[in-house]
């Protein structure tokens, strides 16, 4: 599993939700339109007042939320707020703008009257921790009014009018009802949790969610946390790092569809209000269990289709090596290029010129940090530190790599060697250990 920020809950607490209406332009009945899926996060490209941003598209948000100022967005009607949630205690202040112009998909899909809410600081930079330009999340009032549909092999988002103009293919999927909230969509699953069966548990549809399931520890009657359970980083606050444990539960249920042994996460109770929950909630289905399914959102006839997709068997994956990595940044790297000068006779290439020829190349390249290290992990246990600079990963630059990609290499292999080269300070320092699975399936 890929362990990536993700927002457990956001509350705002000053307004009723203002009216918002998307609709498609060129009376058509659908629009598709792709998205990038990194670290289980979907990521769509949005027109904010003619200025294209990257969006999380997110059920766990009722709002649209936009991190920080942008020198270049112009915002419409502008006042001052507080937004309230998990790990943020008193509350932090923000803007909230009204009528804004928002578009997706090449402007078949307008909303001319969007409200967004401006979270104003670095209190919420997701970026360095997904690896790509994060501007905001796109709550969900965005499910509002018309039927969505997520395609996560081919990565492809449909909207519909209404579930009419889904056509036959929606045959093949099988029904769960949605309980509205607050604009906000519920379902029940079965949770078998050791000795213990929880039947019918509410949980929170939750695509912001990075994490097959998270639960609230204190809210399930006769709870017990299963060891083996590894403590570290599961999320961002709007005040900073949340931390909390992650085991495997015995299996997870939704209708017909039972997963076996999936990991699941569990805030720490002081980062949460549990009285300022829905009722009766016990936790969140994220997007690592959803990309196993093909989805269609109908808010309107309050019900969720699911068809299994390709993914479906796949096991649920841990971080195996206890490093948490963020993008911390760029550098400018000078390179030196061989000038080989050629020419094509014939179909043959000809080189000619000074074997010592050379020209520089200047770019910018990505900054990787080591943010957090897990306790008693494979990295800290041979000396890996928090704040360290990584350079290497298996002989390999990290600077040719994604964020995704370095932790897809740290997250899976059991007993994979793994060797690090890390600058700390003015030390260039080598590492070498081997993958573990912390929380292993239990018997």
């Amino acid at each position: 599993m890929v362990r990536i920020v993700f927002i457990l809950l956001m509350l705002i607490s000053f307004l009723e939700s203002y009216g918002q209406q998307w609709f498609f332009k060129n009376n058509t009945n659908k629009i598709t339109f792709p998205f990038e899926l990194v670290h289980h996060v979907i990521i769509i490209p949005i027109h904010i007042n003619g200025e294209e941003l990257s969006f999380i598209l997110d059920t766990g948000v009722k709002e649209t939320l936009l991190f920080g100022n942008s020198d270049s967005l112009i915002l419409y009607n502008v006042s001052k707020v507080k937004f309230q949630g998990i790990g943020i205690g008193e509350g932090i202040e923000g803007l909230l703008s009204l009528s804004n112009h928002l578009s997706i998909a090449d402007s078949t899909m307008i909303d001319l009257k969007h409200n967004l809410f401006v979270i104003t600081g670095d209190s919420l930079n997701l970026s360095s921790h997904i690896g790509l330009p994060v501007h905001g999340i796109l709550g969900s009032n965005f499910f509002q009014n018309n039927v969505v549909e997520i395609n996560y092999v081919k990565k492809k988002i449909t909207v519909y009018r209404n579930i009419q103009d889904v056509g036959k293919k929606i045959k093949g999927y099988d029904k769960v009802p949605l309980l509205m909230e607050k604009d906000r969509p519920y379902i029940n699953i079965d949770l078998r949790i050791g000795k213990k069966t929880h039947k019918q548990v509410k949980v929170l549809l939750d695509l912001g969610n990075s994490d097959p399931a998270m639960l609230f520890s204190d809210r399930l009657p006769e709870f017990e946390m299963l060891e083996p359970a590894i403590y570290e980083f599961i999320g961002k606050g709007f005040n900073g790092d949340i931390y909390g444990k992650r085991n495997r539960i015995h299996s997870l249920r939704i209708i017909d569809f039972e997963f076996q042994q999936p990991i699941v996460s569990y805030p720490d109770t002081n980062t949460y209000e549990s009285n300022k929950l829905a009722e009766n909630r016990v936790g969140s289905i994220g997007n690592q269990l959803l990309t196993r399914f093909s989805v269609l959102i109908d808010y309107q006839h309050r019900m969720l289709y699911l068809k299994p997709n390709k993914n479906f068997r796949q096991p649920f994956y841990v971080d195996m090596s206890g490093i948490e990595v963020k993008h911390a940044g760029f550098v400018w790297v000078e390179s030196k290029i061989h000038l080989n000068t050629s020419s094509i006779r014939e179909g043959k290439t000809i080189s000619f010129g000074e074997r010592n020829s050379f020209k520089y190349k200047i770019e910018l390249k990505p900054i990787f940090v080591i943010n957090n290290v897990r306790s008693n992990s494979p990295a800290e246990r041979i000396g890996v530190q928090k704040g360290d600079i990584l350079l290497k990963i298996n002989r390999r630059s990290v600077q040719s790599l994604s964020l995704e990609q370095i932790k897809e290499k740290l997250q899976s292999g059991l007993n994979k060697t793994i060797k690090l080269q890390i600058e700390r300070g003015d030390k260039i320092l080598n590492f070498t250990f081997q993958l573990q699975d912390p929380i292993p399936l239990l018997l």
